[in-house]
């Protein structure tokens, strides 16, 4: 992470499977933006949840529901943070 105002990158919230022995199945969904605007908005919360970064964790965990859709017989988890 760079703390110069003038520099800006990408993020990046990937979904990763594991079977229960701790065996990593691979990434399953991923969700990835740039910031339009550096530093906070100002009306970021009267802005709806579509416009905002944090849909970007509603996106994953809906990406987990239609992933336990497919797989019935698996208990799916979805953690944010």
């Amino acid at each position: 992470y760079l703390s110069s105002s003038n520099s800006q990158g990408f993020y990046i919230h990937p979904s990763i499977a594991f079977t229960p022995e701790r065996c990593c199945l691979g990434t399953v969904d991923l969700q990835l933006w740039v910031r339009k605007e550096l530093g906070t908005s100002k009306n970021r919360k009267e802005k709806p949840i579509e416009e905002k970064e944090s849909n970007n964790w509603v996106k994953g965990y809906e990406a987990a529901n239609e992933i336990a859709k497919s797989a019935p017989d698996t208990v799916v988890v979805s953690i944010a943070d």
